[in-house]
């Protein structure tokens, strides 16, 4: 069956088991002290369009989907 948006697909360990099926989901606090922000600034950037999913009734994001987004949103800056 496939997985949807309420179905996480099982992760398997083995061959094709990607990152974000062994990644685990980051509250708002948990994001905030990843990227050494506030959760002030996590709440504005989700307002802004960082991805994130309901679970469980509380919001909850992926380090791997947020930050491409945060350097497309020119939120994070790499330097040499």
């Amino acid at each position: 069956p496939q997985a949807g948006p309420l179905q996480p697909r099982r992760a398997r360990m083995g061959v094709g088991v990607t990152l974000t099926q062994l990644e685990p989901w980051l509250t708002t606090t948990a994001i905030a002290e990843f990227f050494g922000c506030s959760e002030r600034q996590i709440r504005y950037w989700k307002a802004d369009g960082m991805p994130s999913a309901i679970i469980g009734g509380r919001r909850k994001y992926r380090p791997s989907e947020c930050e491409p987004w945060l350097e497309r949103a020119g939120h994070l800056r790499r330097t040499a």
